[in-house]
């Protein structure tokens, strides 16, 4: 195990040796292939956009490393997403690398890049299109804290997608029978958007694997050392064959894995994309390696632990003062183990064990990692995750599936999907691969509620009055009830402006094609293709 201890122990130096910096590269070309696509439909632009990114960012393989696939021009590095928003960023270009919270460096030439970028989206984002649809008083309440629409400024995020059609079908096939479904249906057909940009941002995916499958052959011919061109070769093998097509092991299936992954944080502004149940998804591709004697627990570890290195190179940019309030440039990609199985049996295997090993081992802020108990989990693995949770790295997240699964299936889930929820971003739970479920779409502020009671409605700092007359703490309590009904639609009133914006404006194709039942709708996740909903669930 020594060689795969000192490749670990290099991979995570190099990674933290690297200061979280700016990458405008996503946000030059996307704007390119805004400015060539202005005559299309929403859909189809979005997929020519990430099509265009796909191939022409930059890419690379370092050293040791063998899962490959970059969000950016360097680990850590945070692209910009100008379609969703821009102005805050216009505004803090000067102290991004100075702010006491989340440092990003930036180059001079980056903020001069950036601002000529800017002027081609002004009027055109989902922020400022939501803004003139918002109503006055729904910008007054938020203005004074009564609650944030952390949406407002750029994606939705908070799902976790059914990695597994991929790793099982490959996108080729996924890609063939939407090609079917366009070929049988009229040019007119409203529904031809959707499949023409599924395909295209599909093919992107397979294509920019591709990319990696030639730069590791090229890596190879300039290699002298035989062990890393071997490893090297391997690359280019595996990047050849997927995501394209179905995943023949576990080191290729955690490759597939991490395409589909790093993609969609590509294709969207959005965090919490969540790997959900992996433990179960990649468990055949394990078991079978290791039942037919081609995969050892020490290769199946080293690999497991390369991959949790990947999640750390992930980042995203936030506005100064939510930086404040999320600091530690966090992403919420919720990887979770353990818990039963659609039959209500324990789902715990072997993966569920390593996955907590590599936490412990690696100790990064990445994956967020959370545990499913129920009441036959096996004792070791309740012992590992409370040895994890004891050495103090903050995970893993503890849910208890005899609370869970009922109050699922009291919302409407199915038992056999409330038996398979996973957890998104922090705590929410959802069935994985059929909804979105739009959590960060307003955090009220139930404590600005209170305060607004106890100052008969007044807000002691600001002019915001819904006035109620109070006296006795019956008479505290039933204000503050009615300070809360009173918020709670004026929220919602946002919520569903920013989501139709979204769908209208920013939907994301390549996601779409990972979640039921968007094919079959031909309609975008953001859009209304998710799962009918008798199978939505999220709390």
């Amino acid at each position: 195990m020594e060689n795969e201890t000192k490749r670990i122990r290099s991979l995570v130096t190099h990674l933290l040796s690297i200061p979280p910096a700016i990458c405008t590269e996503r946000a030059y070309l996307i704007t390119e292939s805004y400015k060539e696509t202005e005559d299309e439909a929403p859909l189809v632009r979005r997929a020519k956009a990430l099509q265009k990114v796909l191939e022409h960012m930059t890419i690379y393989i370092a050293d040791l490393e063998l899962i490959v696939g970059n969000q950016a021009s360097k680990p850590r590095s945070a692209p910009i997403f100008p379609e969703f928003s821009y102005d805050w960023i216009e505004n803090e270009l000067q102290t991004l690398d100075t702010r006491q919270a989340d440092r990003f460096d930036i180059t001079d030439d980056q903020k001069a890049s950036l601002k000529d970028i800017f002027s081609y989206w002004r009027g055109k984002t989902t922020k400022e299109h939501a803004l003139a649809l918002i109503p006055e008083e729904v910008k007054e309440a938020q203005s004074n804290l009564v609650f944030l629409l952390s949406s407002m400024s750029c994606g939705i995020g908070h799902i976790a997608p059914d990695y597994q059609r991929v790793l099982k079908y490959g996108l080729r096939s996924i890609l063939d029978a939407a090609n079917q479904r366009l070929q049988g249906i009229e040019l007119s057909d409203l529904r031809r958007p959707f499949y023409q940009a599924i395909i295209t941002a599909g093919e992107a995916a397979i294509a920019f694997a591709h990319r990696f499958q030639e730069l590791a052959l090229q890596l190879w011919h300039r290699t002298v050392d035989v062990g890393r061109k071997a490893e090297l070769q391997r690359i280019a093998e595996i990047c050849g064959h997927v995501p394209a097509y179905p995943a023949r092991d576990f080191y290729e299936a955690l490759q597939s894995f991490w395409f589909v992954h790093v993609i969609i944080q590509i294709e969207s502004n959005g965090h919490s994309i969540s790997p959900g149940r992996f433990d179960q998804y990649m468990a055949e591709f394990y078991e079978k390696g290791s039942r037919e004697g081609r995969l050892t627990d020490d290769q199946a570890g080293e690999l497991l632990q390369c991959l949790w290195i990947k999640f750390n190179e992930i980042n995203k940019i936030r506005d100064r003062v939510t930086s404040q309030g999320f600091g530690g440039y966090p992403m919420f990609q919720n990887l979770v183990v353990g818990g039963e199985n659609a039959n209500g049996t324990d789902a715990t295997n072997k993966l569920s064990y390593m996955c907590l090993d590599a936490a412990a081992k690696l100790r990064l802020p990445q994956p967020s990692l959370s545990v499913r108990f129920h009441r036959n989990s096996p004792k070791p693995f309740q012992l590992q995750a409370a040895e994890l949770a004891k050495a103090g790295t903050g995970m893993p997240s503890f849910f208890n599936d005899e609370i869970l699964v009922p109050v699922l299936t009291d919302m409407g889930c199915t038992l056999e999907d409330a038996r398979t929820y996973a957890p998104v971003g922090c705590i929410e739970v959802q069935a994985p691969g059929k909804t979105q479920g739009y959590y960060p779409g307003g955090f009220l502020n139930l404590a600005k509620c209170l305060e607004l009671v106890l100052h008969d409605g007044h807000d002691p700092g600001e002019r915001l009055s819904v006035p109620p007359h109070l006296g006795t703490f019956r008479e505290v309590l039933a204000a503050f009830r009615r300070q809360v009904a009173h918020f709670v639609p004026v929220m919602v009133t946002a919520d569903n402006i920013i989501e139709e914006v979204q769908a209208r404006i920013a939907p994301s194709p390549f996601l779409s094609i990972l979640v039921d039942d968007c094919l079959d709708k031909a309609k975008s996740v953001e859009g209304g293709g998710e799962a009918a909903p008798k199978n939505r669930t999220g709390v």
